[in-house]
């Protein structure tokens, strides 16, 4: 690999750590100011969501930290950012085994939007894994 690919690598990687990031605290700001009376939640759905924020949080900032050592040049940010993926998927299997017991894929309780959060978070999860381990690396000799 060429030095100018792997730096549009490594600035790819961190602009999707930033974007994820950012996104993971917009969603927050907006779900803790947000009334939440629909008839489709279970009982305690909220003490469950509200479990979220802080290990969500602590993974955006890890992730906004990792894009900062990557786009500085730093070699921890590929571990930084392979911490932060692992700590998205951690938290992304929690979600689909508690909304899969509780029926929240369904459509009536709505499941098209709990799939295509779980859906985005695995697809941001998977890239960052794929670009840490096998695009940022020299491949073996």
């Amino acid at each position: 690999m060429d030095i100018f690919a792997g730096l549009m690598t490594m600035k790819t990687l961190a602009i999707l750590e930033l974007v994820a990031a950012i996104g993971i605290a917009v969603f927050w700001v907006f779900w803790l100011n947000s009334a939440k009376e629909e008839d489709w939640m279970p009982e305690g759905f909220m003490e469950h969501e509200r479990l979220f924020v802080i290990p969500d949080l602590t993974m955006a900032v890890i992730l906004g930290l990792s894009a900062v050592l990557l786009l500085t040049g730093r070699a921890i940010g590929f571990q930084t950012s392979l911490l932060g993926a692992g700590m998205m998927l951690f938290l992304i299997l929690i979600d689909i085994v508690y909304l899969g017991r509780n029926g929240l894929f369904s459509p009536r309780r709505n499941g098209a939007m709990h799939i295509a959060i779980i859906a985005s978070l695995s697809l941001i999860c998977f890239f960052i894994v794929v670009i840490s381990l096998f695009c940022l690396q020299p491949p073996p000799s």
